[in-house]
Formats: structure tokens, C-alpha cells, sequence
């Protein structure tokens, strides 16, 4: 099997009506279309999260392992993270990124917030420093 195909959230969103629905459960992106009408709950459960993330709501009903193992068949590609321009960094759980951690998936979930907080702090500085140069140039 090759590499799975990266899929932006602004994608998944395009797909967002009955006939067809993606969705994305553990940063893995579905499309659910042909299973719509069979799903237990009723397809109403599934068009509330259509088009975006449904990962809390698919674990927060508590599904069983064959679920878990019947939507495999509808993963069509994993979901692409921006971190800064230029960077991206894909999340799936069957091919995780090697490090030397003792748990890959918690290790990818700890730099992609590290890297993101970080960038938003620096930003933030930056802008404050700018002020107070601006500032001190007034007086």
C-alpha cells in the first residue's frame, strides 16, 4: 500500500451534503456516503458532522470494535495539519512518524502543539516589541 492521500480540511468541507458527506475521526478523513442510510443512529447523526471533525462525537457514543473496523473501508486519506507556511504535518495512526520516544502518536500530538503555541507566543512578542519601539520613537 503507498502513502495515504493528504486531504485538507478546506477539501473535506466541500463535502458536506447527503450525497456527499466526508468526515474526519482521528485525523482520518471518510467518505460516508454510501453508508448514510445504513447507520444505526440514523442519518441525521452522521449530516450534523459532515464537512468537519467528528471525532468526539463518534467516540462520545461509545461505538463497538466491528464499527471501529467498518468504517476502515471508508478512509479514503488522512487529514493535513498547517503548522506554519510551508510545514505540514500528518497525523495516522498505521504509519507514525519514527522517533526515539517511548510513544509516537503521543510524541507527534506534543510537537504539533509545542510548534503551534510556540508561533503564536513568538508572534505576540514580536508585535509587543514592535509597540514599544514605535512607542519610544514617539516621545
Amino acid at each position: 500500500m503507498g502513502e495515504p492521500k493528504v486531504i485538507s480540511l478546506k477539501e473535506v468541507k466541500k463535502h458536506n451534503q447527503k450525497d456527499d458527506c466526508w468526515l474526519v475521526i482521528h485525523d482520518k478523513v471518510y467518505d460516508v456516503t454510501k453508508f448514510i442510510e445504513e447507520h444505526p443512529g440514523g442519518e441525521d447523526v452522521i449530516l450534523e458532522q459532515v464537512g468537519g471533525y467528528a471525532t468526539e462525537p463518534f467516540e462520545d457514543v461509545g461505538h463497538s470494535d466491528a464499527a471501529h473496523e467498518q468504517l476502515d473501508k471508508y478512509c479514503i486519506g488522512v487529514i493535513a495539519h498547517v503548522l506554519l507556511s510551508g510545514f505540514r504535518l500528518v497525523f495516522n495512526s498505521k504509519q507514525p512518524v519514527k522517533t526515539n520516544g517511548p510513544n509516537n502518536d503521543q510524541w507527534e500530538v506534543f510537537v504539533y502543539r509545542l510548534l503551534n503555541n510556540s508561533y503564536v507566543a513568538v508572534l505576540v512578542f514580536c508585535r509587543f516589541a514592535e509597540f514599544l519601539i514605535f512607542r519610544s520613537r514617539i516621545r
